[in-house]
């Protein structure tokens, strides 16, 4: 079996450096007709006007606001207190 060396030169193309250039302003053009077009309307402008509303419970388990809550919470706390 025979071993071929094969240099780079065979493989190089002279209008590489040319076409790489071609590409990376292109892109960059891109990028700059994109941010353009983001600076002149925002996305969602409802979202940047309010802040986001904290919660402040799960929605699962809603405040017991009934009649004898607070009886309820705190003969929950007791027991949780016996247990130790």
């Amino acid at each position: 079996m025979k071993r071929v060396v094969v240099g780079l030169e065979d493989f190089y193309d002279p209008n590489y450096k040319e076409e790489y250039q071609n590409i990376v302003s292109l892109s960059q053009q891109q990028q700059q007709q994109q941010e353009e077009e983001e600076e002149e309307e925002p996305r969602s402008p409802t979202k940047q006007q309010y802040p986001k509303k904290k919660r402040t419970r799960p929605s699962s388990r809603p405040a017991d606001t009934r009649q004898g809550a607070s009886k309820r919470r705190a003969a929950l706390a007791s027991r949780r207190r016996k247990k130790y």
